[in-house]
């Protein structure tokens, strides 16, 4: 089999503490294709895909080369397999266990740019200001609430991981309880459009004034990183190779 699976975490509201009893799981699995075209370059890596289970569980899997593009980017996916609590984890091989290790070496600049995008096009969806169709849902929302709860949800919560990433240097997934109310309450509509248009906005300035003048550093620290990425793809492609002329 040309597909080795190195890590199951669980995502989305259920890792953030923002999920009712009813919610669904959703997880992120990274595995490793170890076909030796693709080492070779013939042919692109599956570099993610999705499926929904029976249960409507919603599974995005990414493969591990992709992972370490996403992770130097700071792309949400790969912040909650990197970040994630032990709680969170399903299932964590080697391979893994050692890129969690080097989390805080992958931190850089582009974390708090794709942050501010990310949550400004939630804050966009949030209050109609986008150019697409509206959703039923979110034209539901809009409608009764003055805002798309859901997406102002996720932004506050964007903002409030990437304060506390310039705050305390590292990114916290799992909200505090405190948070957690708050964000039910943008959630549920019981706070003015106003006020969560304002305290967005402000969030989003405070986050936009600091962007380029933080503690991150300007690039992810390769030489820690590159050594390795470059052993594990090593040993799996040699280990696979051996295994198939056998």
């Amino acid at each position: 089999m040309d597909i080795k699976i190195l890590s199951e975490t669980i995502s989305g509201s259920r890792l953030y503490g923002t999920n009712t009893k009813d919610s669904d799981y959703d997880y992120i699995q990274i595995f490793l294709d170890l076909s030796p075209l693709t080492l070779l370059g013939v042919f692109p890596s599956q570099n993610k895909r999705q499926s929904i289970d029976e249960d409507n569980n919603d599974t995005h899997k990414i493969e591990y080369k992709n992972l370490i593009n996403l992770a130097i980017s700071g792309r949400s996916t790969a912040v909650d397999a990197l970040w994630c609590p032990d709680e969170a984890i399903v299932r964590c091989d080697k391979e893994m266990r050692d890129l969690r290790e080097l989390k805080y070496e992958f931190l850089n600049k582009k974390y708090i740019k794709n942050l501010i995008g990310y949550a400004t096009s939630e804050y966009r969806k949030a209050f109609g200001e986008t150019t697409g169709k509206l959703g039923k849902t979110r034209k539901q929302s809009i409608d009764e609430h003055g805002y798309s709860t859901k997406n102002a949800m996720h932004c506050y919560r964007l903002l409030n991981q990437g304060m506390g990433l310039i705050r305390e240097k590292k990114i916290t997934l799992v909200l505090p309880p405190s948070e957690i109310e708050f964000i039910n309450e943008i959630k549920n509509g019981n706070i003015k459009a106003r006020e969560v248009e304002v305290l967005l906005t402000e969030y989003i300035y405070l986050l936009r004034k600091i962007e380029d003048d933080n503690f991150l550093p300007e690039h992810p620290n390769i030489k820690k990183i590159a050594p390795v990425v470059a052993e594990a793809l090593r040993s799996n492609y040699l280990e696979f190779l051996i295994n198939t002329n056998n």
